[in-house]
């Protein structure tokens, strides 16, 4: 009946499990539907929103192009007064640009006129100044060749003079050799003096020239000087003639300037009174053109801003249709989301009053649980109690089997005794049931051995085996303990 019981109790609380679950699952179903409606809200008013903003925005275009509209007509009035005026400043600078241009193309000839004159004369000045830097440098040439010649006639003397040297040393040396040629020596030196006072004679007369070429170098350069001296003055007396003349080509020019200036300002002047009545005339008439142009602008601007009124008109009673159809739509909408709202807020509450009768039976089977659990406590105590008061059972009875098997050990010994051994198969016979006891026991020895081969309780089961069968101390332990080990099965 406990076994039952338990099973029940088992079936139910797996049932409850389930619904558990169910719940749970109902619960996330319902956050997340809660959850997609609120962004289907947010949604709604986010497009709300932005069709506000996007009325709004057309409102501010339409006022911002109409007032582009009004300065764009005062910019086209003032631009056709400035294009008028800036026309006949054009045309007034123009003519004087060009008078101006005349003149200076005039000064600009003669100007050209005199920097040719002066040019040929600075050319005269360059040539002279190049055919005396050419003299001078003929002259350093001829000097510098005479120089040379006297160093190199210097030089073949003073060549010869260290050779006789030489020989007369040589000749010192082998006087003692050739003493026998004295005389012939003496006679060779009294030549060789000869010939060394006329090399001396000759060296004085080298020398002698030597200076007159260095005075006649000192003339030269005297004449150069003086040459240059002369040059120069002649340079500066052209020079100065050629400023008189330049002064008074340029005074002659500067008359002539003048009275061609004078003559130019007269007809100028004559040419800007013609012109000044030709512009005026010009003028009124391009004023009057300027008159016709703008009546007509204005009345073709007159004729576009009525036709663009019309048309802001018109646009802005589509504006405000298309405004009232978007509110009415919005409204609609906003009258659909407050009912789904309340929907939703009524589904919310319902969900609730269920999440708090399933919170509740949570609880009665939670309470349920703990009494179960109190329960299968109290089973496992009474079956404690009951193996233990199976043991000692157990126990009086193998004391009783003892001692009925002493009893017939006893009475055994004295049939042997008295009669011998003629009844041995029946001896051994009572020994075999001796040794289960009575039948009884037999039975239920056999009825532990089902439920513990059939694994029911396992561990009593084997205290039952081990006491009954007689086991030793170190065996019994050994079972108890592998028992202990063995995992439990339901």
């Amino acid at each position: 009946m406990l076994q039952k019981g338990l099973t029940e109790k088992d079936e139910l609380l797996q049932k409850y499990e389930k619904e558990q679950q169910e719940s749970n699952d109902s619960r996330l179903e319902l956050q997340t539907k809660q959850e997609e409606l609120l962004k289907k809200l947010e949604c709604v008013e986010k497009s709300h929103q932005e069709e506000q903003s996007k009325t709004e925005s057309l409102r501010k275009e339409l006022e911002e192009q109409t007032k582009k509209y009004s300065l764009l007509a005062d910019e086209l009035a003032r631009c056709s007064g400035d294009l008028a005026s800036s026309r006949e400043e054009l045309r007034a600078k123009e003519q004087k640009h060009l008078d101006m241009e005349n003149v200076i193309g005039d000064f600009q000839k003669k100007m050209q006129e005199k920097e040719a004159v002066s040019q040929s004369l600075e050319q005269k000045i360059k040539e002279l100044e190049n055919n005396l830097v050419k003299e001078n440098e003929v002259h350093k040439t001829e000097m510098e060749d005479m120089s040379s010649r006297c160093e190199e006639k210097l030089k073949a003397l003073q060549q010869q003079l260290d050779e006789r040297n030489d020989s007369l040393k040589a000749f010192e040396k082998n006087v003692e050799e050739k003493a026998k040629s004295g005389l012939e020596l003496q006679k060779l030196l009294g030549d060789m003096q000869n010939q060394q006072k006329d090399l001396q004679t000759k060296l004085e007369e080298t020398e002698r020239e030597k200076q007159k070429l260095c005075k006649e170098v000192n003339d030269l350069q005297k004449d150069l000087r003086t040459l240059r001296k002369e040059h120069q003055q002649e340079l500066d007396i052209v020079k100065k003639e050629s400023l008189e003349e330049m002064e008074c080509e340029q005074e002659d020019i500067e008359l002539k300037h003048n009275s061609t200036l004078k003559q130019l300002m007269r007809e100028f002047n004559t040419q800007l009174a013609q012109k000044e009545r030709e512009l005026e005339t010009a003028v009124k008439e391009a004023i009057s053109k300027a008159q016709e142009v703008e009546t007509e602008l204005i009345e073709n601007h007159h004729i576009e801003t009525v036709q663009l009124h019309k048309k802001i008109a018109d646009k802005d009673d589509d504006l405000k249709r298309t405004v009232k159809k978007y509110e009415e739509i919005l409204e609609a909408r906003e009258e659909e989301m407050t009912a789904k709202v309340r929907e939703l807020q009524a589904q919310l509450e319902d969900l609730k009053k269920e999440y708090k009768q399933r919170m509740a039976e949570q609880q009665h089977w939670n309470s349920e649980k703990v009494k179960i659990t109190e329960l299968q406590a109290q089973l496992a105590q009474k079956t404690t109690l009951v193996n233990d008061s199976k043991l000692k059972e157990q126990e009086l009875r193998e004391q009783i089997h003892v001692l009925e098997d002493q009893l017939k050990n006893y009475e055994k010994n004295v049939y042997v005794t008295s009669v011998g051994t003629p009844y041995g198969d029946e001896n051994l016979h009572h020994t075999d049931v001796s040794l289960f006891g009575e039948p009884a026991e037999f039975e239920y020895l056999r009825k532990v051995l089902f439920e513990y081969m059939m694994g029911r309780e396992t561990k009593t089961m084997a205290k039952v085996i081990t006491t009954l069968l007689k086991f030793p101390a170190d065996q019994a332990q050994k079972i108890l303990e592998r028992e202990d080990a063995r995992p439990l099965v339901s």
